[in-house]
Order: structure tokens, then sequence, then C-alpha cells
């Protein structure tokens, strides 16, 4: 994996330019939860209600839970997805999620059971973003490497330290899961985060962006022969950096397109 910094060229950047706004969520899961198959099934129905507009990852870092189950085929567990608990902070329960990094109002804490998502998604979507974002890529099934290229550009000025973190997702993963009946050995998991190609708390963009300010990062990686890449997907955001951690836009990609 490499990444890279170009001279700035200012591209149509499409739609988000007009101010339509991108809200991630970030739902810790793992294969030996019970309850989290119903955490997953609210992120889709989620989805479902707030369309193209919802980006979702589900990261398998919770301790006991993420371990592999004895009829497990994939270990979805990810050095990034235990530094991002860390970072984001352990929840108080299973299912737990964080949207776009900002915790509800007169809360400090990021992660949040499932009855707290729709409204601190919808809260979200009413902000104007602070940066646009558009990702593209190239896949050669030849030798597997990706080729991904992120363009930011500044809707604002931002006088603060901004973080570009990159995902890469995997959907349709059929394997082992509990839930309350028991062994579900054919359970569909998706939005499975499989790697980072930034650093885990982010990539820097700057500490001082100002209005119009564009700046273009890429990435390469190769696929690993056990993942089925047309079902993978990157997941672009920028975000602050700190005590408050506000993702300012999200963009996904998929390699299917």
């Amino acid at each position: 994996m490499a990444c890279s910094e170009n001279e700035p060229i200012i591209p149509p950047l499409g739609p988000q330019e007009l101010g339509e706004r991108n809200v991630i969520i970030e739902e810790f899961t793992g294969v030996r939860c019970p309850n989290c198959p119903d955490g997953a099934a609210e992120i889709e129905n989620l989805k479902v209600r707030f369309g193209k507009n919802l980006i979702a990852v589900s990261i398998h870092s919770s301790g006991n839970f993420a371990i592999p189950l004895p009829q497990s085929a994939y270990d979805f567990r990810t050095d990034a997805g235990d530094d991002l608990l860390e970072l984001l902070g352990r929840p108080l329960g299973y299912p737990a999620a964080v949207v776009n990094r900002t915790p509800p109002q007169n809360s400090m804490r990021l992660q949040q059971g499932q009855t707290a998502w729709a409204g601190l998604i919808q809260r979200a979507l009413e902000e104007a973003p602070s940066m646009a974002l558009n990702v593209t890529g190239q896949y050669n099934d030849a030798n597997r490497l990706l080729k991904v290229n992120v363009n930011v550009l500044a809707n604002r000025s931002v006088n603060r330290p901004v973080n570009l973190s990159v995902m890469l997702l995997e959907n349709k993963v059929v394997d082992a899961q509990l839930d309350f009946n028991g062994l579900i050995e054919d359970y569909e998991h998706n939005h499975v985060l499989r790697f980072m190609l930034t650093p885990s708390g982010g990539l820097s963009l700057g500490d001082n962006l100002t209005l119009g300010q564009f700046i273009e990062r890429n990435f390469e990686f190769t696929i690993p022969l056990t993942w089925v890449a047309t079902n993978c997907e990157i997941v672009a955001f920028a975000h602050f950096v700190g005590e408050d951690k506000a993702v300012l836009q999200a963009e996904l990609w998929t390699l299917s397109e």
C-alpha cells in the first residue's frame, strides 16, 4: 500500500459541491455477539430510509465477541479495527455504533445503542458539508492491484487539523454468526472492515485549509485472493483530529462500478 500527493489541479467534484451531505455509521460487532444481528438489521433498515446518504462500516472489534467461532471460515478482526475501538471509545454494550464520530447533545460518549442511531443520522444530515469528496479507482483482476484516487475540496476555511481516512470493506461474506437462537452457519456479513489504506487515525490533509483548497491523495493495495473483489468498496471521509473527531464529509466507491 502506498500514498502520494500530486500538484493541485481542481477537477469537478460532482453533486457534493451543491451541499449534499453523507453520513458514516461505524458499527462495532463480533461473530460471538448474539445481539449484533439485530444491530446489523437495523443498519440495513436505516440504509433503506436514508438511501445513498448513509454509509455503513462494520468493525469486528469487540473483545471476546470478535474471536472467530470454531465454525468460522474467516477472521474478521483487524489491527485497524482494534485501533478504532480505542480511538472512538468502548461501548457500554452491543450492538453499538458511532455516527459521524459525533456524540449526542449533552453527552461525551461517541458509542451509542441502536435506538439512538436514526436521530443522530438525521441530525448529521441537516448539517452542510465542510468538504466535498470524490472517490474513484481502478482494479486489475490479473494482479488484483487496486488503485484509489481521493479528491478533497474545502467548502469553507477550516483552521484546525483535518485528516483523511480510507477504508476497504467487503460485502456478502457468508460465514458463521451467533444470535439468540444459536449458531447461524450461513449468515451474510456486510460492510466488513477488511483494511485501512491510511493509518487508523487518518492521514493529514493539513492544519489550516482555505476555502476552495484542493487536495488529492492516491493509494494502492493488492486485494488478497480470499476476498471477493467485486464485493468490495472504498469508504473515504475527512474528519477532525483530537477531542472533537467529527466527520466533515464521507464518500463511497464500489469496485463493481
